[in-house]
C-alpha cells in the first residue's frame, strides 16, 4: 500500500512539474490601435523586441498564421493609461486563451510620444526577469486565436519611395510614421522591399536597432541580373562596409546569399 501511495505521489509531482514549465517565448504584435495607427506605432513593437532580447527572452512578431506551439507563448497587449503629465502604458502578457497572466504599468517622463512610450515600456518590464510558469498547456486543448487589433496600413508606391529615399527615417507623429508596403520577415526583423528606378529594389530594415543598425535604415540595393527573380545585392553592414551577393526575390520569399569569410551566409525572409 505504501509503495502504491508513493507511486501516486511521484506521478502527481511529475505531472505538476511538467505543467509548470515556463512559457517559451513572446509574440509581439506589429500594430497597437490604442497607441497609434499603422505599423509599429511610435516604435513600440521594436522597443518591446529590444527589451525582451536584453532579458534573453525569445520573441517573434505576430502574423495571421497561428504557430503550432501557440499555447507555449504569451502575446503582448498594450493599453494607454490616461494621464495629463506622463506617458503611461499598461503592459499585459496574455496566454493562448486570451487570459492575462502578467501585467504591469509603466511611466515615461518624456512628453514626446516615441521616447515617452519607450521609457514607459522599460519601466513596466524592469521587474520581469523571466516568463511566468505555464499552467494552461494540456494535450487536446484547442484555443481560439485572437485576431490582431490592427493590420499594416498601406500607402501609395510613390509615398513609400519618397520616405525610403533617405537612409534613416524617424518621426514622432502619426501622420509622418513610416508605412511599409512590401514587407518580408524572419520572425526577428522586417525588411520592406521598395521598388526604385530601372527595376531596382531598395531594402529598408524596419527594426534595425537589434542588429546594430538604425531603425528604418536602407541596407541594400537589388539590381536585376537579367535572370527571372534573380538580383545582385550590394549590402551595407552595420559597420558601414559593403559586400556583394546574390538575391532571389519572389512573391513568397526573399533569399539573400552574402559572403562571410570563406563561406556564404544565407538570409531567408518570407512574405508578410
Amino acid at each position: 500500500m505504501k509503495k502504491y501511495s508513493f507511486f501516486l505521489l511521484f506521478l502527481l509531482m511529475s505531472t505538476m512539474s511538467f505543467a509548470q514549465q515556463s512559457y517559451q517565448y513572446v509574440i509581439i504584435p506589429t500594430g497597437f490601435s490604442d497607441i497609434g495607427s499603422g505599423f509599429n506605432p511610435h516604435g513600440v513593437s521594436s522597443v518591446l523586441q529590444q527589451l525582451f532580447d536584453s532579458k534573453s527572452i525569445k520573441t517573434v512578431f505576430e502574423t495571421a498564421e497561428r504557430p503550432a506551439d501557440y499555447c507555449e507563448a504569451l502575446t503582448v497587449d498594450l493599453e494607454k493609461v490616461p494621464n495629463m503629465f506622463q506617458n503611461r502604458l499598461l503592459v499585459k502578457l496574455k496566454d493562448c486563451q486570451n487570459r492575462t497572466v502578467w501585467s504591469q504599468e509603466g511611466k515615461g517622463r518624456s512628453k514626446d510620444f516615441q521616447q515617452g512610450y519607450a521609457e514607459a515600456l522599460a519601466d513596466a518590464l524592469s521587474e520581469l526577469k523571466s516568463l511566468p510558469e505555464n499552467v494552461t498547456v494540456q494535450p487536446g486543448i484547442v484555443a481560439p486565436v485572437p485576431q490582431p487589433k490592427e493590420r499594416v496600413q498601406m500607402q501609395s508606391q510613390s509615398q513609400v519611395q519618397s520616405m525610403a529615399s533617405t537612409p534613416v527615417v524617424n518621426s514622432g507623429t502619426d501622420d509622418e510614421l513610416y508605412r511599409p508596403q512590401n514587407l518580408y520577415y524572419n520572425l526577428t526583423y522586417f525588411v520592406d522591399v521598395v521598388t526604385v528606378e530601372q527595376g531596382k529594389k531598395r531594402l529598408v530594415l524596419v527594426n534595425g536597432e537589434l542588429l546594430g543598425y538604425e531603425n528604418l535604415q536602407s541596407v541594400a540595393i537589388l539590381t536585376p541580373s537579367g535572370l527571372s527573380d534573380v538580383y545582385t545585392v550590394e549590402w551595407t553592414q552595420a559597420d558601414g562596409t559593403t559586400v556583394t551577393g546574390v538575391a532571389n526575390l519572389t512573391d513568397i520569399e526573399l533569399k539573400i546569399s552574402l559572403p562571410a569569410g570563406q563561406e556564404m551566409e544565407v538570409i531567408r525572409l518570407i512574405k508578410y
